[in-house]
């Protein structure tokens, strides 16, 4: 209890997957109609304790006996403490083989029911895995896979990785709607931080403070503190310094995450698939292993792999400075500023990536552009660091901003169009598509799902 205390995320909407001992728990806070509409699983069994029918009626009605039954495996069993007669009518409705049977403790009677109407579909669970791209998107698919006992292979694309920096801030996306993208923002934060907090040596700080431009901006931070789409120890309005403050924001080291797989560093130019599964062609000639199922985690790369795909990539370059005495809290403000041991990291440059140009060539311009953005924020200039030097990558995104997720054909999936975004998002990507390919419950709604797979094909 103690443990699943330390992980629940507050009253936070929407989807959560918390793991803690050897238990992985699928969390939903909403109303129990919407909540199981939005629900992908196979359930072997279930238990109500939705309180008395008569003072709580809405979860016990036909509509959410139908839910129940569209989410139940074959021969999934069913018990409950309530015995009234709409219930065991309703789920004998919705194809429950139903008995009433002696209670137990000071319950006089319970009820117990196994489905009895369902046609199971075979669906081949992945044995020996491709995964193309060495980022945080494929290591944590990586990863998640590894805590199911499969091991993975990685092949790195022929691409430099944004997520090869230094360092990465994990904060929340927020949204003042309610929207299945904005809540899949949410718990893909809290589950990041949750990620990042079990991987040793990742975190370098702790707390984040996004400043406001304008007035706009500042009412916009307000309106967003008084909705609370996070609890309070995640997010709160400083109404002296008009700022948003993310306490619980961290600053992550990625080299120390992308360093616990094994990386193949083998250019793929082709795949070929058959029936019993798909093989690596790779620049020398030669051909992988026979895989059950390749997943196409790549950044850049992607260009290359799958260029049907509607991906837009934008060049971004980060800035070192020698560390201020002055900022002593990671700072957003359109740009960042990250104070680590050694500097302070600036950035980042945002331009669309223009055909024929080398995105990985420095610009002098962009640092420019980076300690002129940091100076117009703050009110003070910074010096260029003598030694470290600035970094340019390519990010990936979709029209509408949004993770593309989706299978593309028989045993190959791809996610990619992470953007600036990738190390909040990858984590709880990464165990949703690994839960559906394991036929697990999936950590993900339906609709925001179905939002992600439109950008995939």
């Amino acid at each position: 209890s103690q443990r699943l205390v330390q992980h629940w995320p507050g009253r936070v909407k929407g989807f959560h997957r918390l793991h803690f001992g050897d238990v992985t728990l699928t969390l939903i806070h909403d109303d129990i109609t919407y909540g199981l509409k939005e629900l992908n699983a196979r359930i072997d069994a279930w238990f109500l304790d939705g309180f008395s029918p008569a003072k709580n009626p809405d979860m016990w009605s036909d509509t959410v006996m139908t839910q129940i039954a569209r989410l139940s495996a074959p021969k999934a069993r069913l018990a409950t403490f309530t015995v009234a007669r709409a219930v065991r009518a309703a789920l004998e409705n919705a194809g429950f083989q139903v008995e009433r049977k002696t209670g137990f403790g000071r319950k006089r009677h319970r009820l117990e029911a196994y489905y009895k109407n369902f046609t199971p579909t075979q669906s081949a669970k992945p044995e020996r895995i491709a995964i193309i791209g060495a980022g945080i998107a494929g290591h944590c698919l990586a990863h998640a896979f590894e805590r199911r006992g499969i091991q993975a292979d990685i092949f790195a694309d022929d691409s430099l990785a944004a997520s090869g920096n230094p360092a990465a801030l994990i904060k929340p996306r927020l949204d003042i709607q309610d929207r299945p993208e904005s809540r899949f923002f949410l718990s893909a934060y809290l589950y990041a931080l949750q990620f990042y907090q079990g991987a040793d040596n990742t975190i370098l700080t702790q707390g984040v403070t996004h400043q406001s431009g304008n007035m706009t901006q500042q009412a916009r931070f307000e309106k967003l503190a008084q909705n609370a789409p996070l609890p309070s120890e995640h997010l709160r309005f400083d109404d002296v310094k008009t700022t948003l403050e993310l306490d619980s924001a961290i600053v992550i080291n990625p080299a120390a995450l992308l360093q616990t797989h094994a990386v193949q560093t083998r250019k793929i130019i082709d795949m070929t698939s058959h029936d019993d599964g798909h093989n690596l062609t790779f620049f020398d000639g030669s051909n992988s292993q026979e895989y059950s199922h390749v997943l196409i985690a790549a950044g850049y790369g992607i260009k290359a792999l799958l260029p049907e795909l509607n991906m837009r990539f934008s060049r971004g370059q980060i800035s070192w400075a020698e560390k201020g005495a002055r900022l002593t809290r990671s700072l957003t403000y359109g740009g960042y500023a990250v104070p680590l041991e050694d500097g302070l990291l600036l950035g980042a440059t945002h331009d669309r990536l223009q055909d024929g140009v080398d995105p990985y060539q420095l610009s002098g311009e962009d640092d420019r552009k980076n300690f002129a953005q940091f100076e117009e924020a703050v009110g003070f200039a910074l010096s260029p660091h003598p030694e470290h030097i600035s970094r340019a990558s390519v990010r990936v995104t979709t029209a509408n901003t949004l993770p593309a997720m989706a299978q593309i054909r028989k045993g190959v999936w791809v996610l990619s169009g992470l953007g600036s975004r990738g190390f909040v998002f990858a984590p709880l990507l990464a165990e949703s598509l690994t839960s559906e390919l394991m036929g697990e419950a999936i950590p993900l709604a339906k609709s925001a799902k179905a939002l992600f797979e439109k950008n995939a094909l």
